[in-house]
């Protein structure tokens, strides 16, 4: 019965070798916390519609986040929590026994993932509408002051862009730790 302990054991761990990774792992976590950021700064910005008869009106304008307008954001959000949750366990990850993907194979996983989420984000931009009722008997091809436009914001650039660097560190990463092992 002890030996069956003893071959159960996680072996204890090992000071990782000087430049396994760790640089890698910076720029990973990094990357993926401007993304979290970024998934909450202004994605679109909303303006209304001049209308003809009062040209001297200015347009109100909003801002729209990226998971206020694409709900499957919040998967991208989640991801991006996770990969940081592996870059910080990644040694620790890569000593359980019977593990079916190595930290490094998921954290590519994740941050691609979570890249091509925000890239969906950045190119689904939102319709302009008319808001329902304002002007009754207006025709709804008319742009007049109730029609509201949404273009392209800041946020979604930054989470595309952090999004993008935490994929290439993590495969860099991984590739340098694969082939330091073998």
């Amino acid at each position: 019965m002890a030996r069956d302990a003893k071959a159960l054991a996680i072996p204890p761990p090992e000071e990782p070798a000087a430049g396994s990774g760790r640089s890698g792992d910076l720029i990973t976590g990094s990357a993926l916390i401007v993304t979290l950021i970024a998934l909450f700064l202004p994605w679109y910005a909303q303006t209304r519609g001049i209308p003809v008869s009062a040209p001297a009106a200015a347009p109100q304008i909003g801002t729209l986040d990226g998971p206020a307008t694409h709900g499957f954001l919040w998967l991208g959000l989640a991801l991006a929590i996770v990969g940081i949750g592996l870059v910080v366990g990644r040694h620790a990850i890569a000593r359980l026994p019977s593990n079916i993907l190595a930290p490094g194979q998921l954290l590519i996983g994740t941050t691609g993932i979570a890249f091509l989420l925000c890239l969906l984000g950045v190119i689904g931009r939102p319709a302009a509408y008319t808001i329902p009722g304002a002007n009754p008997g207006t025709p709804l091809d008319v742009a007049d002051f109730n029609t509201v436009f949404a273009g392209w914001s800041y946020g979604g650039f930054v989470a595309l862009a952090a999004a993008g660097v935490a994929l290439l560190a993590a495969a860099a990463s991984s590739r340098r730790l694969l082939s330091a092992a073998h």
